[in-house]
């Protein structure tokens, strides 16, 4: 598993599109970091549960 930032992906989207492409057995996930405009826990819960399949959180 590798991660990496929004940033890094808007800086080199070209290179970042091929190595998903061309290495089937990595998984590139794109976080947030603090250069993006949204909240970065929101959005850590967003991936997971969109990557897991639950819901976090109470409400």
């Amino acid at each position: 598993i590798i991660l990496v930032t929004t940033k890094l992906i808007e800086l080199a989207p070209n290179i970042i599109s091929e190595l998903k492409l061309t290495q089937p057995r990595k998984l590139i996930v794109e976080i947030p970091d603090r250069h993006g405009n949204a909240k970065i826990g929101e959005a850590i819960d967003h991936y997971v549960s969109e990557a897991i399949g639950i819901k976090l959180g109470g409400n």
